[in-house]
């Protein structure tokens, strides 16, 4: 009997031990907030733009009702042409995949799904390009102004948190020579 009392009350401490530590690390500020829990910095980081149908960079930036309504339109109506073209991005890496895993790789048919590859990123560019002037053409002088300060900003703060030398980031790796 005291054994039993014994590992009960030692399964009960353990237990709150380990559910204080889970509530612990997911902070006060909830596990979904939005709060890097990185470590490397205290910043906030903003999950799926302020508003549903918004691009990050209106952050801050005070639309009325109206501009509101004709953004998330013209996002909405593009959902459908961004998820088309992820499924083909999909199908196509698989099928690269599956070319470069076979027994005897296929330079032309690697080439060809490469190819459609690319056509399918510039596609998407072209697409984003466009969403994007639309979404900026329904902003004020200042609106729009301050969004591309946001972009910008978005751009550097970004940059800042990839190694050096990475895709994209600013500076080169000074054992690297491009």
């Amino acid at each position: 009997m005291r054994t039993t009392f014994k590992t009960l009350l030692a399964t009960a401490c353990i237990t709150l031990a380990a559910t204080g530590i889970a509530v612990a690390e997911q902070g006060s500020h909830g596990e979904k907030s939005g709060y890097c829990t990185k470590g490397h910095h205290g910043k906030r980081h903003h999950v799926g733009g302020p508003e549903f149908g918004q691009p990050r960079y209106l952050h801050g930036i005070a639309l009325s009702s109206e501009q509101e309504d004709k953004i998330f339109a013209l996002n909405y109506a593009e959902a459908p042409k961004v998820r088309d073209l992820m499924k083909q991005r999909h199908a196509l890496h698989l099928e690269l995949r599956q070319v470069s895993q076979a027994a005897q790789f296929d330079e032309s048919k690697a080439k060809a799904i490469a190819d459609k590859l690319a056509t399918l990123e510039k596609d998407s560019a072209l697409n984003r390009a466009r969403t994007e002037s639309k979404v900026l053409a329904v902003l004020t002088p200042e609106q729009r102004e301050q969004a591309l300060k946001n972009k910008e900003q978005f751009s550097k703060h970004r940059g800042e948190h990839r190694p050096a030398g990475f895709r994209g980031h600013p500076k080169q790796r000074p054992d690297v020579k491009s």
